[in-house]
């Protein structure tokens, strides 16, 4: 089942009844596309943050649940692509041996030719305390029927490398270069990056979002603002900055990334507005919600 509540519905029930779904296969191809690369990047950006024991590192880290609207930014004619709606939702636990997201992600594709093609995507994940274990699990869906299962555990050694160890679809082991980050390490290191005034940092991370992974990601910081956030209590007065992140393939010699991704970063941990920017077109992510989650007492 995809993402079934207590009370029996699913978080697919509701992206299908707020999206009014048809498919077609015509678009199959960039809704994989559109799915996996989006998929990673708020994997990246949101499997993150310091369990109680990291506190001393300074970067506390807020257990929420965001939802977020995703809407077209920009499309230029060549890319086929008249609309994009749907909704997104990322809940994020902190418990003593380490943290858990979930994260559902719906959205219909329009064409110029008007055909209609629904993803639904369901993502989660463990880390480990202490940032070097990563169990991770990834399906995606088409009209309610499972299309993709990605799912394995990886692991760091004290070298600084180590391996991903897929279960899903098939048994695998890839090597994890040195220097390779979870997610947990990726977003303490560019909040703290940004807390120190940096205007620049590049790591290897591997989200295990997609077979793809890992990626090496450029993140430019720009000035940070403490302004008031009015609309969500959970980010009032809480300082962020612009933050624009670059996703290459390891060791590319090409320097055109694969896709770009802006967003307001909080300094505890939450992301605002976003925008995926994949060449000929853009997708506006709108945050819409934020609910604060109780923190555990270790």
């Amino acid at each position: 089942m995809i993402g079934t509540r207590i009370d029996g519905t699913t978080v697919a029930d509701d992206f299908t009844v707020r999206l009014g779904i048809r498919r077609k296969p015509a678009l199959k191809r960039a809704a994989r596309r559109l799915c996996a690369c989006f998929a990673g990047a708020v994997a990246a950006m949101l499997l993150a943050g310091p369990p109680v024991g990291l506190a001393a590192s300074g970067v506390n880290l807020l257990p929420h649940v965001a939802r977020y609207n995703l809407n077209r930014h920009h499309a230029d004619i060549a890319s086929g692509i008249a609309a994009v709606k749907g909704s997104m939702e990322v809940r994020f636990e902190i418990s003593c041996d380490g943290f858990r997201v979930e994260q559902y992600l719906g959205f219909r594709l329009l064409s110029d030719d008007e055909n209609q093609l629904e993803h639904l995507a369901y993502i989660s994940s463990f880390e480990d305390a202490d940032g070097r274990g990563f169990w991770f699990n990834t399906k995606t869906y088409e009209d309610r029927k499972l299309t993709e299962e990605i799912g394995g555990r990886a692991a760091l050694e004290d070298s600084g490398g180590g391996n991903a160890r897929y279960s899903l679809p098939s048994k695998a082991v890839e090597p994890l270069p040195k220097g390779t980050l979870f997610p947990i390490r990726h977003l303490r290191a560019i909040i703290s990056a940004a807390k120190a005034g940096q205007k620049s940092v590049r790591h290897t991370v591997f989200d295990g979002s997609t077979r793809e992974n890992p990626f090496e990601i450029s993140t430019f910081i720009g000035t940070g603002n403490q302004e008031s956030e009015k609309h969500f209590g959970a980010l009032r007065d809480v300082k962020q900055w612009p933050v624009r992140l670059a996703y290459f393939p390891v060791g590319a010699v090409n320097l055109t990334p694969r896709f770009q991704m802006s967003a307001n970063l909080y300094e505890n941990g939450v992301i605002g507005n976003m925008i995926y920017d994949y060449g000929n077109f853009a997708i506006g992510v709108e945050l819409d919600e934020v609910e604060a989650l109780p923190k555990p007492e270790c």
